[in-house]
């Protein structure tokens, strides 16, 4: 958390720390709209800090950091959205990496991933180390819960990409789940 130094992102922290005291809150004194607008407000900060920062970048370290501070955000926002809802609904839910193999690998690399959404895209993209587009593939959702695509190590173009590390992130909807790839030759 070291490398998260600017102001909005001290202030995105502070934040998310205010989640379990707000759900205290909301359960003491029987008032949803204060959850509501918490996450209205983060949703907020978020978004203004995603505009005006480059998540993927040249340092790897402040990359992984970022990845992970963005999943942390979703998690709660994502949390703060299903606390109230009936938990009779089969709500759809972020995308679950199962497994990324062999990694690292000489050739192409599996990934097996869960979501529960129907009649919806998701979008898988290889970024390299920075933050190029390699290859990106949509997928479409059925419902059957889980699904498998393997990258060939070839870019958008068909040409065999050199060894390195790649990060391959899923995006269904507002959910981002992604992981780091090392490709060999």
């Amino acid at each position: 958390l070291s490398l998260l130094n600017q102001d909005s992102e001290i202030k995105l922290i502070y934040k998310l720390i205010e989640f379990k005291e707000t759900l205290k809150k909301v359960e003491k004194i029987m008032e949803p709209q204060i959850l509501a607008n918490y996450l209205l407000e983060l949703s907020s900060m978020f978004h203004k800090y995603y505009s005006k920062n480059r998540i993927i970048n040249d340092d790897i370290e402040l990359t992984k950091t970022r990845l992970i501070f963005i999943k942390s955000i979703s998690i709660v926002i994502t949390n703060g959205l299903n606390t109230s809802l009936d938990s009779r609904l089969s709500l759809p839910v972020a995308p679950i990496i199962n497994a990324l193999y062999p990694n690292p690998s000489n050739s192409s690399i599996k990934l097996d991933f869960s979501s529960n959404y129907k009649n919806n895209n998701a979008k898988i993209s290889i970024f390299d180390i920075l933050g190029r587009p390699v290859e990106t593939k949509s997928i479409l959702l059925n419902g059957n819960k889980n699904y498998s695509w393997v990258w060939d190590g070839t870019d958008m173009l068909g040409q065999e990409t050199p060894a390195g590390i790649y990060f391959l992130i899923i995006t269904i909807d507002q959910y981002i789940e992604s992981r780091k790839i090392t490709l060999l030759k």
